[in-house]
């Protein structure tokens, strides 16, 4: 089978071939070019390569994305992770006096966590639509693509406040581990 196809003065052939038989049906294809227009040299390529060379760029760009998002995501880890020791410095009497008057460690694990976790609420709250508005304007450019399910916008909050509670969890146990003599001997 072979389609013609000419927009101003560009002269290309697309033809179905045997992949079996690539050669001999290439070596044919180029008589055949020859054999009618002989000034134009007969040039080929494979259109599995020409979308794989046009998908490489969304690829790159992909492993790109992949890569900064690792690198925000530890960037975001570390920032936490110095508030929640400085929140924890700056609460270390009210921890320690906590902990004397009978408060259980998932009692003061809670009071520290609850803060974090609220505003990491919201911020999806924020993030959901823009994310949404974003994937569905990206998405907008290809003939195939998915359809957005819930299940792709909650997962990542799901991973996110999973990491936070990891990062704020070590801190805030260690805290409130910690013997409350050390914190209020100078008192």
């Amino acid at each position: 089978m072979a389609l013609f196809y000419a927009p101003q003065g560009m002269y290309q052939i697309m033809a179905k071939i045997n992949g079996q038989r690539t050669k001999e049906a290439l070596a044919h294809l180029n008589a055949v070019w020859n054999k009618f227009d002989s000034k134009h040299p007969f040039k080929y390529f494979f259109l599995e390569q020409s979308f794989l060379k046009n998908y490489q760029k969304d690829q790159n760009r992909a492993n790109l994305f992949i890569a900064f998002s690792l690198l925000t995501i530890l960037i975001a880890c570390l920032g936490l992770f110095g508030l929640v020791s400085f929140t924890i410095l700056k609460r270390a009497k009210e921890i320690s006096i906590r902990k004397v008057l009978g408060a259980s460690v998932n009692s003061i694990m809670i009071l520290l966590s609850g803060g974090f976790l609220k505003l990491i609420g919201m911020a999806a709250i924020v993030a959901l639509p823009f994310a949404y508005w974003a994937m569905k304007m990206i998405l907008e450019n290809y003939a195939y693509r998915i359809e957005l399910n819930w299940v792709l916008f909650f997962m990542p909050i799901i991973l996110v406040l999973a990491v936070a509670l990891l990062t704020i969890g070590f801190q805030t146990f260690k805290a409130s581990q910690r013997n409350p003599v050390d914190n209020l001997k100078y008192e």
